[in-house]
């Protein structure tokens, strides 16, 4: 039976869902910070743990990082 496996990360959650893993539930609720994500992906390789690194080396991770960078920038007013 595959392993199931779950993160609130969404970006990393795209990044799984591009490499494969089936995704079984996605949920989201509004929170005073934003909005919060549940992902669950059926895991049946057990490659969960090689993505995890792989995503923290990407481009997406940086790319990532970016994208927080300039919200945040936005949300303090700006430059």
């Amino acid at each position: 039976m595959p392993r199931l496996q779950k993160t609130a990360n969404l970006a990393f959650a795209g990044y799984a869902l591009m490499r494969g893993l089936r995704i079984v539930k996605a949920e989201s609720h509004k929170e005073t910070r934003g909005m919060e994500y549940l992902f669950v992906f059926e895991d049946a390789d057990d490659q969960w743990g090689n993505l995890l690194l792989e995503f923290a080396n990407s481009e997406a991770q940086r790319h990532d990082q970016a994208v927080r960078q300039l919200k945040q920038l936005c949300k303090r007013g700006g430059v």
